[in-house]
């Protein structure tokens, strides 16, 4: 458990004070665990590389949905049933 939360707070910490891709990220720290718990490198590798297609593939969507429009409409959808916590600080 506690190698989990470690492999977090580096996760975090590579993405918010160094600025790196989460992406790119997410594969130098997930190598650090899998060899903490003696997972072979080979195994590790195609797994990471099964994750990593789902993740380019979910990169690929966003895309999509960012240039269609629909994020802004995914988003007013949601916040038209939760409302809007702060409406003075209302992006629109």
């Amino acid at each position: 458990m506690m190698l989990f939360i470690l492999a977090l707070a580096v996760l975090f910490l590579l993405i918010l004070k160094f600025k790196l891709e989460p992406f790119i990220a997410l594969l130098i720290t997930s190598f650090g665990p899998a060899l903490a718990v003696q997972i072979p490198i080979a195994e590790a590798s195609s797994i990471i590389a099964e994750v990593g297609i789902l993740i380019g593939l979910g990169i690929v969507f966003r895309q999509f949905l960012a240039k269609s429009g629909a994020v802004e409409k995914i988003a007013e959808g949601i916040l038209s049933i939760t409302g809007v916590k702060n409406p003075e600080k209302d992006c629109h």
